[in-house]
């Protein structure tokens, strides 16, 4: 099933990734997608909680909360994954897609940005009739 998320900002978005690695990680591979500083894609096929090469006792984003440590399984290697950036996350059959006009806005590739800008604004209008159907 794949689940599209708006947040609202990016500390809200930073906590939903976050979250959904807590809830849906089981230990094996998942893929995190996400909009490098030159507007380009990239896909991490990563796990968490891998230890093995660590040197210290502390991640070196452990003080920057919009950065997640993940263990790149194609690579070999620790990666920083900016949580601001992310665009898809996959847990084998439960995908999820981050429609937020940030994100969207830094995609350089039209084929991608704008089906996206698409999703976000009819989850948008969609997420407006719900509230004001239910008086909210």
């Amino acid at each position: 099933m794949t689940y599209l998320i708006l947040p609202a900002s990016a500390s809200e978005k930073q906590a939903q990734v976050r979250d959904l690695i807590a809830q849906y990680d089981t230990g094996h591979q998942f893929t995190i997608v996400n909009v490098k500083a030159d507007g380009t894609l990239r896909e991490y096929k990563v796990m968490t909680g891998v230890k093995a090469g660590l040197k210290g006792n502390k991640a070196t984003t452990a003080d920057k909360p919009n950065l997640i440590t993940v263990f790149d399984t194609v690579a070999n290697n620790y990666r920083a994954v900016n949580l601001d950036t992310v665009l898809f996350v996959s847990f084998g059959k439960r995908e999820f897609i981050f429609t937020d006009d940030q994100t969207a806005s830094q995609i350089k590739d039209l084929s991608v940005a704008r089906p996206l800008d698409t999703a976000a604004n009819i989850a948008n209008a969609a997420l407006n009739v719900i509230k004001k159907s239910l008086g909210i």
